[in-house]
């Protein structure tokens, strides 16, 4: 696959992941965002972020809560990651 391929392709499947997420199909949503991370390892932080959501709609608190924390690693400036991990500390009740 070329790059130029694999770009579109991405980009195609982070678009189908949005629109799942946004249709409440964060099972459907979150095999793409896989799918995409597949694709492409140096995904941005906002195609990350919709994983971690889909997690934590799923009630895949534990896992969202290391998407957050890895989307936190790659870009500590990402204040919507840090509140992330808040929410979910507040749905588990184990916010310290």
């Amino acid at each position: 696959m070329t790059d130029e391929s694999r770009r579109v392709l991405v980009t195609a499947t982070l678009v189908f992941a949005q629109i799942q997420f946004i249709k409440k199909n964060y099972q459907k949503a979150l095999d793409s965002y896989k799918k995409c991370l597949e694709l492409n390892r140096n995904l941005p932080t906002k195609a990350r972020m919709g994983m971690a959501y889909s997690f934590f709609y799923l009630g895949k608190f534990e896992m969202a809560r290391a998407c957050f924390e890895r989307i936190i690693k790659l870009d500590p400036t990402c204040v919507e990651a840090y509140i992330g991990i808040a929410v979910v500390c507040d749905k588990e009740d184990s916010f310290q």
